[in-house]
């Protein structure tokens, strides 16, 4: 049943390929409304009252461009608007323990279905959600992070079926560095969507554009080999020699998994590196809108670009290491959480000591950014290694603890902007991160693990 295309392309490359563009495309989603905001307020009337540099890295930086203030539809404080970009976290949370259960016991392929589609809907119609109320564009947004939260499950569960063990780690990092590629398309379409068109466009088009993936996950993906009529007999047997039988009906067994060390360790670690990850992605949103809408698009949207390229190019270099006979998964992604962390401290070192200096501080942004990106793509295959059978609670339980960063870190900053100065109170933010990257490295050195857990089969 399968024709010479498959033999061609093999079909756990097709899962990667629409797993990337599927990541892609509920980052990007997410991200849009950020810089859409442009378009929709009006920061003429937020200027009048003091509110458009609230949270600025540089707010007495001459040297720089202003960007150009907009007049839109909207008077929506700055606080109000980091309400409604981080409500969808909320909804992220509430789905991510049944998002899990779903692509476990009933389909991953699926459960990734509805993920997008939730998330194409939702953008469709956050114009009218927004011109009704900002009440409902809150609704609207916790809807689409309840489709958002169940990714990472259902991908995690497809992945552990059909990755070839030594193809695990570039499998793993091509899916989700989808994430790094969804933000640079985001910042860069919506931008010059709104440069020329009205901002409703950006979500009519961007929702359009993404419904395109929904007929091909269809047709092309499926939850096991065992399942796809599409796949060659070859790559059949390839992936059931290789993996084995990762989908028995097995019990949760969660105390053994709650009394298990490594656990712990990837649990800290994916925290941890979580709350740098927002860290940063906060810091490069308020220090580059001090610039240009095109300099903001260029900056934030190719930059991520940048990143995204850069975090293959890591993992293949992990990839080919891994696969050396003299190297273990354990000693591998020890070795790149000990370089990335270190590479990571400097950064933030260099930031506290250079304060506000612009290419320096977009260089060290950028070289943080990318290894602490190079982390992550290095721990989120381990949750497959421990266990195969139970990958998507696993996930659920490290990426529940690992988003509430993204709820907490923008209360912490507001708090710390409204009792010291700019400055400084970025420099106690880099030292938590730092503090942050060296307990990742204690813990996941001390007692990581990339051999699969004797609790996978109780």
């Amino acid at each position: 049943m399968a024709g010479g295309f498959f033999r061609i392309i093999p079909c756990r490359v097709i899962l990667g390929i629409l797993g990337t563009i599927g990541m892609a495309i509920t980052y990007g989603l997410k991200y849009n409304l950020r810089l859409a905001f442009f378009g929709m307020i009006n920061y003429v009337a937020l200027a009048n009252i003091s509110e458009v540099g609230l949270y600025e890295f540089c707010p007495d930086n001459d040297s720089k461009s202003k960007y150009v203030l907009t007049e839109g539809p909207f008077l929506w404080a700055i606080h109000l608007q980091e309400i409604i970009f981080s409500s969808y976290y909320l909804g992220y949370l509430f789905s991510i323990f049944p998002g899990a259960l779903l692509a476990e016991n009933f389909s991953a392929k699926w459960t990734m279905f509805c993920a997008v589609l939730i998330n194409v809907i939702c953008t469709a119609m956050t114009p009218f959600s927004a011109n009704l109320h900002y009440i409902m564009l809150i609704v609207m947004r916790i809807v689409a992070g309840i489709g958002g939260g169940l990714t990472f499950p259902a991908m995690h569960v497809l992945l552990s079926k059909w990755s070839l063990p030594y193809e695990r780690t570039i499998m793993c990092a091509a899916v989700y560095s989808g994430t790094a590629l969804g933000t640079s398309l985001s910042s860069i379409f919506t931008l010059l969507i709104e440069s020329g068109l009205d901002w409703k466009w950006v979500f009519y088009i961007m929702a359009t554009a993404s419904a395109v993936w929904l007929p091909l996950w269809i047709g092309f993906v499926y939850d096991t080999p065992e399942k796809s009529p599409i796949i060659t007999e070859n790559e059949k047997s390839l992936i059931k020699d290789s993996v084995g039988d990762v989908y028995p009906e097995s019990k949760f067994p969660a105390k053994a998994i709650f009394t298990s060390l490594p656990f712990w360790a990837l649990l800290i670690a994916h925290t941890s590196i979580s709350w740098v990850w927002y860290t940063l992605s906060i810091l490069t949103f308020v220090y580059h809108k001090s610039y240009s809408k095109l300099a903001i698009a260029s900056m934030n949207g190719y930059w991520f670009m940048v990143l995204w390229i850069a975090s293959l190019i890591i993992a293949g270099e992990f990839h080919r290491h891994m696969r050396k006979e003299t190297t273990t998964t354990t000693k591998a992604r020890k070795e790149v959480i000990i370089t990335c962390s270190i590479i990571a401290i400097i950064c933030f070192v260099l930031l506290c000591l250079v304060g506000c200096v612009d290419w320096f501080t977009t260089i060290f942004i950028s070289v943080g950014y990318s290894s602490v990106l190079a982390i992550f793509l290095g721990i989120l295959p381990n949750h497959i290694e421990l266990a195969p059978n139970h990958a998507g609670i696993l996930v659920a339980c490290t990426n529940f603890s690992a988003t509430l960063p993204a709820i907490l870190i923008p209360i912490c900053v507001g708090a710390l902007l409204e009792i010291y100065s700019v400055l400084f109170s970025w420099t106690i933010i880099f030292l938590v991160g730092i503090a942050l990257c060296v307990l990742t490295t204690f813990m996941y050195v001390i007692f990581g693990s990339g051999d699969e857990q004797p609790w996978n089969d109780e």
